[in-house]
C-alpha cells in the first residue's frame, strides 16, 4: 500500500496480526524504495514500556507514542498498569479490590500485556466510577478518567480517546515541524 499510495506520513501499530510494526518501519528504513525511505513513521502503540520504544526509535522510527493507559467500548474496560507485568500477586490484589465494586461482572489480567480488562454493567456503574475507585487504591495513583479532549454530547470513551490519540499525533507533527 505505501508503495502504491506513497503517503506523507506512515502510523504504526507495534501489534499487527502477521508483521508487526517493528518490521513494517524495519523494512521501509533498510530495504525499501530509497524514495520511501524519507517518509515519517510514527508508531502508535498500546506497547508503552520504555525497552519498546527505544526498540521502535532505533528501527527508524521518528517518534513513538503510547496509547493512553486505558480504552473503553461496550461494557468493557482495558486499564494498563504499570509493574502489573510478571506480578501475580499484583494481579491478585486487582481483583479482590474489583470484586467489592457493584456493576462489575468480571476481570481479566495479563501478566504478559500488563494490563487489566473489566467487564462491567453500564446500566449500573460507569468507567469514571471504576477509574476513580481505581484512583483510590495506591498502585493506581494518576489512571485518569479523562484526556485533553473534550467529550461531545452522545460520544462514547473510544471515540474520546481515539480523538486524543489523533490530537497527540497532531501536536508531535507540528513541534517536530517547526
Amino acid at each position: 500500500m505505501i508503495k502504491e499510495s506513497r503517503p506523507d506520513l506512515v502510523i504504526l501499530d507495534v501489534m499487527m496480526p502477521e508483521v508487526d510494526g517493528y518490521e513494517v518501519c524495519r523494512t521501509l528504513r533498510h530495504q525499501g524504495d530509497p524514495a520511501m525511505r524519507d517518509i515519517p513513521v510514527v508508531m502508535l502503540t498500546a506497547r508503552g514500556e520504555v525497552e519498546d520504544k527505544i526498540k521502535g526509535l532505533s528501527i527508524g522510527a521518528d517518534d513513538y507514542i503510547a496509547k493512553p493507559h486505558y480504552h473503553c467500548l461496550n461494557g468493557r474496560l482495558r486499564i494498563r498498569v504499570p509493574g502489573l507485568k510478571g506480578c501475580p500477586e499484583m494481579a491478585s490484589d486487582i481483583e479482590r479490590k474489583m470484586a467489592s465494586v457493584k456493576g462489575v461482572i468480571k476481570m481479566d489480567t495479563s501478566l504478559v500485556t500488563g494490563s487489566i480488562l473489566i467487564y462491567f454493567d453500564p446500566d449500573i456503574t460507569n468507567v469514571d466510577f471504576i477509574i476513580g475507585y481505581l484512583n483510590s487504591a495506591s498502585r493506581f495513583r494518576g489512571v485518569l478518567p479523562h484526556t485533553t479532549v473534550r467529550k461531545e454530547k452522545g460520544e462514547s470513551v473510544g471515540v474520546m480517546v481515539g480523538k486524543t490519540v489523533i490530537q497527540s499525533v497532531i501536536e508531535r507533527l507540528i513541534l517536530a515541524a517547526i
